[in-house]
């Protein structure tokens, strides 16, 4: 009689089901799926985010685990020709690369990959310069600049220079105002964007002209026609232009001729009989500054 043996390919696999079938290793010595398993490193951050274009810029991480060796890929953002070369980042124009590290498995850690980072090389701007011209009390004048380069905005502040009350609108078009003539000096700054870094002006002195004063207010001619003196007051107008006034003081006739023209610093005047002749007389004041003179007010009277 002939004996059958079972073929050992059978007889393996029968095993192999009993060890997966009771959770064993062939030895019995635990779970099979903890043998040799590796645990997730930390996570693993690109932290260089920006450089000068044109200089290499070192790359370097953060977090990651175990002693497995950093290696960079970059690829093109908004610059060009983007390549890292070990931890060295290089491109061909200024701009963005986007930059993912990796960190190799070593002892119980797997490898771990970054996210995707944004790494700017920037470049500087060319010079910026304020371009304004002259401006004048009462309309704020329009910042201009020259220079400059991307696209950041350009904003600008103002500081009392030989004027005062300099200041500067609070939404563009900017435009520069003053309460007292002379200069404000005034200071540009354009915003870096995506290739290029922020960069100021020099600071720069604006000139803010007078404007011509408002016309003067509540002229009175006090006194009786027939008095030594009569007393002329006024009261200062509500603009003077951004600069301090005098003014001009005329009494004239019906017929409008001159009897008296005076320059008063202040807003009275004394004026005595024996400088006009009789009859219906007109008394004029003016405010003036730099700019010129205000409209002016008159008041009627009479002399005796």
């Amino acid at each position: 009689m002939t004996r059958r043996t079972r073929p050992l390919a059978v007889a393996t696999a029968v095993t192999l089901a009993l060890v997966v079938g009771t959770g064993l290793s062939a030895g019995g010595a635990g779970p099979a799926s903890a043998a040799g398993r590796k645990v997730a490193q930390e996570p693993l951050v690109v932290s260089t985010t920006e450089g000068t274009f044109g200089v290499v810029l070192a790359l370097e991480t953060t977090g990651g685990s175990g002693d497995g060796e950093v290696s960079f890929e970059a690829v093109d953002g908004t610059a060009s020709g983007c390549q890292a070369i070990g931890n060295a980042l290089i491109s061909m124009s200024a701009g963005s690369c986007i930059v993912t590290a990796t960190k190799a498995a070593s002892g119980e850690y797997d490898a771990a990959t970054s996210s995707p980072t944004p790494v700017h090389l920037l470049d500087d701007q060319e010079s910026l310069a304020i371009t304004s011209g002259v401006g004048r009390i009462g309309k704020p004048l329009l910042l201009t600049v020259s220079g400059g380069s991307g696209d950041g905005e350009v904003t600008f502040e103002a500081v009392d220079g030989t004027g005062y009350g300099c200041r500067i609108s609070a939404t563009a078009p900017y435009r520069l105002s003053a309460t007292r003539a002379g200069t404000c000096t005034v200071t540009a700054t354009k915003a870096g964007d995506d290739s290029y870094r922020a960069t100021s002006s020099a600071p720069s002195d604006v000139t803010m002209l007078a404007a011509v004063p408002g016309p003067v207010r509540r002229l009175v001619v006090a006194g009786a026609a027939g008095a030594a003196r009569r007393t002329i007051t006024w009261s200062a107008p509500l603009s003077d232009g951004g600069q301090r006034v005098t003014y001009r003081l005329e009494v004239r006739t019906a017929s409008k001729a001159l009897l008296l023209g005076r320059t008063v610093r202040g807003t009275r005047y004394v004026l005595d009989r024996a400088a006009v002749k009789s009859g219906r007389l007109t008394a004029v004041v003016l405010a003036h500054n730099s700019a010129g003179f205000g409209r002016p007010v008159s008041a009627s009277f009479r002399v005796s």
